[in-house]
């Protein structure tokens, strides 16, 4: 016993005489949905080009603070040098070529710190991470003193403390465009005891 089925459809109306309706998206809903669908594309976009020129900034940042923290490792590594006060500068021409070549041969603490000062400034122009016109010296000076890149603004009073200055040239005016880095604290004692 086998049934069979069998649905006619005949110009647009089933079995039943009734018309078929059909469904689905006209054109003015089509229009509607890719107007909506563009707008917030758009808006995605716009959201992934400033975040990723904040991201640029940030690795900025993170490329000065590492170039800063180098040669105030190298400064608490040489704490007799610094306490000597073979570390200061007193503008970013300062240490700018190199006298003695520590890692080809034997230093004492003073060339010690002129070629630690002469490496961190050569790292400057190694740094490829977009940093324009990075310039950068160890100096006494007021906390509050900013450097620019034209200018380190250090005071060099002997009561001022020992600080690692940074400037570079970001091309936005609402940046700020220094570093600025208190040396190690026993260098700073050591130096006012003398």
């Amino acid at each position: 016993m086998v049934a069979v089925v069998v649905l006619v459809f005949h110009s647009g109306k089933n079995i039943m005489n009734k018309p078929i309706k059909y469904s689905g998206f006209g054109l003015a809903e089509l229009a509607i949905g890719i107007l909506i669908l563009g707008v917030v594309s758009l808006g995605i976009v716009r959201l992934n080009v400033g975040s990723s020129q904040n991201s640029g900034r940030v690795v900025r940042q993170v490329n000065i603070q590492q170039l800063g923290q180098f040669i105030y490792q190298r400064m608490q590594a040489n704490l007799s040098a610094g306490s000597a006060g073979n570390y200061l500068e007193t503008n970013y021409s300062d240490h700018n070529s190199i006298l003695t070549n520590c890692s080809t041969s034997t230093c004492s603490q003073a060339n010690r710190a002129a070629y630690d000062l002469y490496e961190w400034k050569q790292q400057f122009s190694l740094n490829n991470s977009g940093i324009s016109g990075l310039v950068g010296v160890v100096c006494r000076s007021q906390l509050s003193a900013i450097p620019t890149v034209d200018n380190p603004n250090c005071s060099g009073a002997s009561g001022d403390p020992t600080v690692i200055k940074m400037a570079w040239d970001s091309g936005v005016a609402s940046d700020k465009n220094y570093l600025i880095i208190k040396a190690p604290e026993t260098i700073g004692l050591q130096m006012k005891n003398n």
